[in-house]
């Protein structure tokens, strides 16, 4: 063997072995990669949880006396809330049971665009809904924190 041929057989054994290294590390790398998106996920759901309890409080708050409306623009209490209801659309796809999460939603979004006219079983069907759609999502959050920890 020629000092050529020694040469390229060191080369290819040690790009045999970072081919194995980066190989190896590539795997850590998605596992990490796949780790975070799910710890990413776990505090949108959270997130989302905490922003719909403040805003269907206050939205609860300012529409509880039987004339909240008068002399006050109803957009300015309904607006925020529908548009935090809107923000469901984009984290759907973490919760198990997303069916029955999207009817409760586009059932409260349906009353609460005519909230001002709203029947008083229909206001208490936003009180009902707003409770119902509050324990699906802290079991949801409760379930991807309790993955996290396991992995």
């Amino acid at each position: 063997m020629t000092g050529i041929d020694k040469l390229n057989l060191v080369c290819t054994i040690i790009s045999i072995g970072l081919s194995i290294w980066a190989s190896y590390s590539a795997k850590k790398a998605k596992q990490y990669r796949e780790e975070a998106l799910s710890l990413k996920d776990a505090f949108d759901l959270e997130g989302l949880l905490c922003r719909f309890q403040i805003e269907s409080n206050y939205f609860l708050e300012k529409t509880r006396n039987k004339d909240w409306y008068k002399g006050v623009d109803a957009n300015h209490i309904i607006s925020p809330f529908k548009g935090m209801l809107s923000t469901f659309g984009r984290l759907y796809h973490l919760i198990d049971n997303q069916e029955i999460l999207k009817g409760k939603v586009h059932e409260l979004n349906i009353i609460v665009q005519t909230y001002d006219k709203a029947t008083k079983t229909q206001k208490g069907q936003v009180t009902d809904l707003i409770l119902e759609i509050s324990d699906i999502l802290h079991s949801e959050v409760h379930k991807n924190t309790k993955k996290i920890i396991k992995n």
